[in-house]
């Protein structure tokens, strides 16, 4: 009996089950992003929608009443009303926001020809929908609130979510907690194939060993040892897909303002991952099913 080998088949196990509950964290958080960034986009547009409409009227000064219901405009003509946005250009339909010290996004709107009745239509309807969406993500009573700080503070909400990984203390933001869980799943599926290569070279293939996966041969059993290895064949596969969503999304959430170079430089790293992932699954599952060819054989014979 080789104890090396029956060490590699139950480090073997372990990984597996590894890269699943990585695979389960690391899509979870894609889809989690994917609609903190849907209503991010939509706080840009309702942001947006502000500053045009700030840009075709005049409102009446800060705090004055104006309308025939009483309503208060607050006048908002250019950057200095928008304190906390940064730099602000609007250049027909498309509001450019570049921030201090770097990054911005931008954003293009539907803007149809308006009297100044209509934009100041607009410009009510944006705020209600800011505060909506402030509402949605827990900021409540926003009204009020500068609408370039409660912005801000739907930004912050959106994207300073950070995921601190238990027993280590390091925290993580945006799509780097996908990142991380792409890299280390590559890494565990590397692991994982020498340690079945390594169980394939012993004659006794670690018989003494068991493995759901590779001796489940009948019922519940045998249905979970085949959802078992599809999910490990798919995982890696499926979260290296999401990465790909996840870095487009927030390329088109940004309206195309980052950095080229370092888009495509995000772009190759993610077909690396992606391609990388996917081959060694695909060698992991050929790996597995001729260790249990050879498992069934050797318990025949």
């Amino acid at each position: 009996m080789d104890v090396l080998s029956n060490a590699s088949f139950r480090t073997a196990r372990m990984y597996s089950l590894v890269i699943l509950v990585i695979g389960y964290v690391g899509l979870s958080f894609v889809w989690g992003h994917q609609d903190r960034l849907t209503t991010l986009v939509d706080a840009r547009k309702a942001i947006a929608g502000v500053i045009l409409a700030s840009q075709n009227v005049e409102f009446p000064e800060r705090g004055e009443t104006s309308g025939d219901e009483g309503k208060k405009f607050l006048r908002y003509n250019w950057e200095p009303y928008f304190p906390a946005l940064g730099e602000i250009d609007v250049n027909g339909d498309k509001v450019r926001i570049r921030r201090r010290g770097g990054g911005g996004w931008a954003v293009l709107i539907s803007s149809p020809d308006r009297d100044a009745e209509g934009w100041i239509q607009s410009y009510n309807e944006n705020i209600n929908s800011l505060e909506d969406i402030a509402a949605r993500i827990g900021i409540f009573a926003s009204g009020g609130t500068d609408p370039s700080e409660l912005y801000v503070q739907i930004e912050q909400r959106t994207l300073g979510i950070e995921v601190v990984v238990p027993g280590v203390g390091l925290g993580f933001r945006g799509m780097q907690v996908v990142w991380v869980c792409v890299i280390a799943i590559f890494g565990f599926l590397v692991i994982l194939r020498d340690r079945i290569q390594h169980v394939l070279s012993d004659e006794d293939l670690a018989a003494s060993e068991r493995w759901l996966i590779i001796d489940g041969e009948v019922g519940i059993e045998y249905v979970l040892s085949q959802l078992w290895l599809v999910a490990l064949a798919m995982a890696p596969i499926a979260l290296s897909s999401g990465l790909i969503a996840g870095v487009t999304t927030q390329i088109a959430a940004n309206g195309a303002m980052s950095n080229l170079a370092m888009d495509g430089l995000m772009a190759a790293g993610v077909l690396i991952l992606l391609v990388g992932n996917g081959w060694l699954a695909l060698i992991i599952t050929s790996r597995i099913l001729e260790l249990r060819a050879r498992r069934r054989e050797l318990a025949s014979s």
